[in-house]
């Protein structure tokens, strides 16, 4: 990338375009950026300002330095770490692949929060069906018999404070989320009065191998039929409509199952108590076989 910048500047010298040069506070300005980044930015290496007043001590910023600044301000808004940044720009071949795997993990986590948020803020009560790639998750599980979601609830809550005790980190990639094991309703649309689930909590994958593994699974990537549901789970004719739904697009559509159904709380209780019951948000995930 170096070679090439030289060679488009000696393009620009023998032009007759304008090669102006910029005290710090104009380039700051045009790339959107404070004088003291600008300057933490020279000091690390990142840029070189084109001509440096040694009575002075003025820096001068010609166009190319400006609109790297530029495109540096616009990698940092897209989630890329500094690091992320230095590499793109110095050709890191190393590390190209691990910095395009976390953008397509930034992309996907942004494209949900985005279907999340959007259907919270209309509060709208109606269902957004989609299907999504469920990347290979690390869960500390807990299985057992459930007579309401309230009491999934109280044994999630339990459970992520066992996964804090236990040293876990807990991950908010797909937040708490359960796995009925009756993977279908009722067809004639009566609610159970008790089901088996599974509550799975998801951790970082990477944690010590003399850690307590009990209870500890490993669920492998998948890709899902799903709906959004916004309301309050303890409305319990919505939560079941939105499940028998989501099983008729399913049939609909021609699709076969893969798994259980998962009921993953994207804003719920344990997200913040100042959240009000009516502004939840849960996603039903059925994998499906592709």
């Amino acid at each position: 990338m170096r070679n090439e910048e030289k060679a488009i500047r000696k393009m620009y010298r023998e032009s007759d375009i304008r090669d102006d040069l910029f005290i710090v506070h104009k380039a700051a300005k045009a790339a959107g950026l404070s004088r003291t980044s600008i300057v933490k930015l020279e000091k690390e290496g990142f840029i070189q300002p084109k001509k440096v007043n040694k009575k002075t001590g003025y820096r001068y910023f010609d166009t190319f330095n400006i609109y790297k600044l530029v495109q540096y301000r616009t990698l940092r808004l897209m989630g890329m770490t500094q690091q992320e940044i230095y590499d793109y720009f110095t050709d890191d071949q190393d590390r190209s692949a691990e910095i395009l795997e976390q953008m397509r993990m930034r992309l996907k986590l942004l494209q949900r929060g985005y279907e999340e948020f959007a259907l919270r803020t209309s509060k709208e009560k109606h269902d957004t069906f989609s299907f999504i790639d469920i990347d290979e998750m690390t869960c500390l599980t807990e299985e057992r018999e459930f007579a309401s979601p309230k009491e999934v609830e109280t044994v999630a809550f339990n459970l992520s404070v066992e996964a804090i005790d236990r040293g876990f980190c807990p991950l908010a990639t797909e937040m708490i989320f359960s796995e009925r094991i009756d993977t279908q309703p009722d067809p004639l649309g009566n609610p159970a009065d008790s089901y088996r689930a599974k509550i799975c909590i998801p951790i970082e994958p990477e944690f010590s191998i003399d850690a307590d593994r009990s209870g500890v699974e490993v669920f492998p990537a998948c890709r899902a039929f799903s709906v959004l549901h916004y309301g309050d789970y303890e409305d319990p004719h919505a939560f079941d409509e939105s499940r028998k739904r989501l099983w008729e697009e399913i049939e609909a559509h021609g699709l076969k199952p893969a798994g259980p159904l998962r009921t993953i709380g994207v804003v719920a209780p344990y997200v913040g108590m100042h959240i009000e019951a009516k502004d939840y948000v849960f996603r039903f995930a059925v994998p499906v076989e592709e």
